[in-house]
């Protein structure tokens, strides 16, 4: 599949083209992730069609999977697996579907020039003389229409949750179904740990395993749907915590970090060794007013050398490791919320659904911070997204995601798709600044050549 797109500044008393730029794109793995989805995570799929209906929407291509645009204030690094938007760029416009509304951000699908050519389709998006002003666009991406009427996070507060952008498999694909259990991480793309608390100098881990559909069926694997628990595991410590509990994992190579909140300014990093399943803990103090309460706890995690920490009013931190603060990120996350890592980024995710959250999803690189929210419709009464993490598995690409299955209890863990993506990058080979002067029309042709 190959893309152009020609951007055009049209007076608007003559209608007349000033400026014309066409420059040629990349289209990304974005869908071709997607759509490869590996079979190992689809032995739920007989019982839930969540996931199934998300890749069918991704259809067709020309006007849903790739027909939405987002207009960047810098450009992208051209290559192929960049499917998740750097946190060092910003959306700046951007355009799905047809739209009359007031958003000084979103452009409109011109339906009468849009349509079939010769081996391929051509999308055209209009933004008058009020929209994208002052804005000077570097680089392009198409995207899902839904996303395109959306934005891409953190807009001066114009995007909005017209459209669903997620979607979580309502089965778990690991479920030790037990709450008293978290996730730790994969050990294989069939195989998961997992962690309780069991005395106070003590922690219980287990293997969890699925069946391997990908590699054809042995007369001794188990049912597909299955999760097989291996043996209790005890790690033992040297001192007794009544309050020293795995929340939350944070893998770096062969080590798991955990925050474990002892008190009011106490806690401890633990380090699980995945090679022979030891621990080292080191105690540390720090000025916070921490909670040991899961509602708290569960949102501190260990992150590039640095610890942070949720105090008992949800403000988050960012510490040094002797426990002193570096930075304050004004951040206030809010209860059910929960933690995780993905793609070198922080997500603190809101799971459940009491009142529509404001920001369904808080990402932190350590530095930058960005907020996604999301169309929620149809659902008062149970949990929504589980908190996005990493896979470690070369099975799951974005944008499909690993995420906890909040419907059941800490243990769960499922697939989640996104219509947050870049499918294409298309850097301008000249920097445009909109301004009211003219209209700006961006007409996008995609070819199967």
């Amino acid at each position: 599949m190959k893309g152009k797109s020609i951007i055009q500044m049209i007076n608007p008393s003559t209608q007349k083209v000033e400026e014309q730029f066409e420059n040629k794109n990349l289209i990304t793995n974005a869908i071709s992730n997607a759509f490869k989805t590996s079979v190992l995570y689809k032995n739920k799929f007989y019982t839930d069609t969540t996931i199934n209906n998300y890749i069918k929407e991704l259809t067709p291509l020309s006007t849903k999977g790739l027909g939405g645009i987002l207009l960047w204030d810098n450009t992208l690094t051209e290559d192929i697996d960049l499917v998740d938007a750097p946190m060092t760029v910003n959306n700046i416009g951007r355009a799905g579907g047809g739209y009359s509304g007031s958003n000084a951000y979103r452009g409109t699908l011109n339906a009468l020039e849009s349509g079939v050519i010769t081996n391929g389709y051509r999308n055209v998006w209009d933004f008058d003389t009020s929209k994208c002003n002052g804005q000077t666009i570097k680089a392009l991406t198409l995207t899902h229409r839904n996303t395109g009427n959306n934005g891409w996070m953190s807009l001066s507060g114009q995007n909005e949750k017209e459209s669903p952008c997620f979607f979580q498999q309502t089965s778990g694909c690991f479920d030790l179904g037990d709450d008293n259990s978290y996730f730790v991480t994969m050990l294989s793309d069939t195989k998961a740990l997992y962690a309780r608390k069991g005395t106070d100098t003590t922690w219980i881990l287990n293997e969890l395993e699925i069946p391997n559909t990908a590699g054809g069926y042995k007369i001794t694997d188990l049912e597909i749907g299955a999760t097989k628990k291996g043996d209790d595991i005890t790690v033992t410590f040297t001192g007794a915590q009544s309050n020293r509990i795995p929340y939350v994992g944070s893998r770096v190579g062969n080590i798991v970090h955990f925050i474990c909140v002892l008190g009011k300014t106490s806690f401890s990093h633990v380090e699980l060794d995945l090679t022979n399943y030891t621990v080292t803990e080191t105690l540390k103090n720090t000025g916070a007013t921490l909670s040991t309460s899961s509602t708290y706890a569960r949102n501190c995690i260990y992150f590039d050398g640095f610890y942070y920490l949720c105090d008992s009013t949800y403000n988050i931190t960012k510490r040094n490791l002797d426990g002193s603060l570096n930075a304050d990120l004004n951040l206030t996350i809010g209860g059910y919320y929960d933690v995780g890592i993905y793609n070198n980024k922080i997500i603190w995710g809101y799971f459940y659904i009491t009142t529509k959250p404001t920001n369904t999803f808080i990402i932190c690189d350590g530095t930058n911070i960005k907020f996604m929210s999301e169309s929620i419709s149809g659902i008062t009464d149970r949990c929504f997204l589980g908190t996005i993490i990493t896979p470690y598995s070369t099975k799951i690409k974005h944008p499909m995601l690993w995420c906890k299955y909040q419907g059941s209890g800490n243990s769960g863990l499922t697939l989640m798709g996104t219509y947050y993506y870049l499918g294409s990058i298309n850097n301008l080979a000249t920097p445009i600044t909109k301004t009211s002067d003219f209209n700006m029309k961006i007409i996008y042709e995609l070819t199967n050549d």
